[in-house]
């Protein structure tokens, strides 16, 4: 594996540039050309990388017939208002704010918290279940839902065999993890429901460990404990099993897939959305490490948790939706830590 202090900044900032480019001459996205697509949750680190996608198709290849688009979240977008793009302020809990939003052709799901559930338990469910349903029913007829899970709905399989889509969930049935775990299976049910007996053609994302850079909030990683800790103690301590494995993929990466599914994929079906690499806490630290412009080093837990190894198959989305990877973590090593230490201060 490359270490990531072999690639210079410059060349992961070209790399991210060039990978963006070509997303946005996918032929999914010209099969959007006219249609009216919503983002909900359009700004988050998911959300609002799929916005500028498809902003910069319709200044490009969709100029003469171009994506109505619109973002959907609570809150604007921090700087000047956009003017490529309609933005709508709203609740998806808040039934009466969803039932006013316009029409849409396709629907992208990915409004919700990630690793901060805990403190924000109330938000994990009206997100991953009031507010699903209320777009659910709202967009009855649409031509493609997208709901974004996760892969943390397949609960504590940890042996290192392959994790398709068809792999039962192994779940502790009182375990905090399910107010985010189990917030996303009863998300899942919802859209096979509306599949089956609705009239909605919801399709679900599972996505892994997400990383990228240019997102404009704060987010909480281990990626972003490792930098955190390289730049104030020039040290990373590690916490579980240092060999624990972890899939971990481009958001790039995450937003072809995405595209993939709403426009390839079949409803009632979920797709593991993720990449070839499966870093251990060990490799990430590492690679988090060499990024620094000084010496950092990378410690072993004290007190190492039983060895985690999650192997995440994409081979459903690779045959069926031709979904094809490209990143690896080292090469963009560089300007990820570079972004994170900006929003992560």
């Amino acid at each position: 594996m490359t270490p990531s202090s072999h690639v210079p900044l410059e060349k992961s900032v070209q790399r991210y540039a060039e990978g963006r480019n070509a997303l946005v001459q996918m032929p999914e996205i010209t099969k959007l050309a006219g249609s009216r697509v919503c983002v909900v949750g359009s700004t988050g680190q998911i959300g609002s990388v799929l916005i500028q996608i498809l902003r910069e198709a319709n200044a490009t290849v969709l100029a003469d017939n171009p994506i109505h688009l619109c973002g959907v979240a609570r809150t604007a977008p921090p700087g000047p208002s956009d003017t490529a793009y309609d933005f709508i302020a709203a609740s998806v809990a808040d039934p009466e704010a969803v039932t006013a939003l316009p029409d849409f052709d396709y629907v992208i799901y990915v409004a919700g918290t990630a690793s901060d559930y805990l403190h924000r338990r109330q938000e994990t469910i009206a997100t991953q279940v009031v507010g699903l349903e209320a777009f659910l029913t709202r967009y009855a007829g649409c031509k493609s839902f997208v709901f974004i899970s996760s892969t943390r709905v397949y609960g504590r399989i940890s042996d290192g065999s392959p994790i398709t889509e068809q792999a039962l969930a192994c779940v502790p049935p009182m375990h905090t993890d399910n107010v985010y775990d189990s917030a996303k299976r009863l998300g899942e049910s919802l859209c096979l429901w509306h599949a089956r007996f609705g009239t909605t053609p919801a399709t679900v994302a599972r996505l892994s460990n997400i990383y990228g850079a240019g997102e404009s909030q704060r987010s909480e990683t281990a990626i972003s404990d490792f930098a955190r800790q390289a730049e104030q103690t020039g040290c990373i301590a590690l916490k579980g099993h240092p060999d624990s494995t972890r899939n971990w993929t481009c958001v790039l990466d995450i937003a072809q897939g995405i595209l993939r599914v709403l426009l390839r994929g079949r409803a009632g079906e979920a797709y593991n959305i993720g990449s070839d690499e499966h870093l251990s806490s060990r490799q990430l630290a590492e690679m988090v490490a060499a990024a620094f412009p000084d010496p950092v080093s990378v410690q072993p837990p004290v007190q190492p948790t039983p060895l985690s190894l999650q192997t995440i198959s994409i081979e459903k989305a690779r045959q069926e939706l031709d979904f094809r990877p490209v990143f690896t973590f080292g090469s963009l090593a560089p300007l990820v830590v570079a972004q994170t230490r900006r929003n992560n201060p």
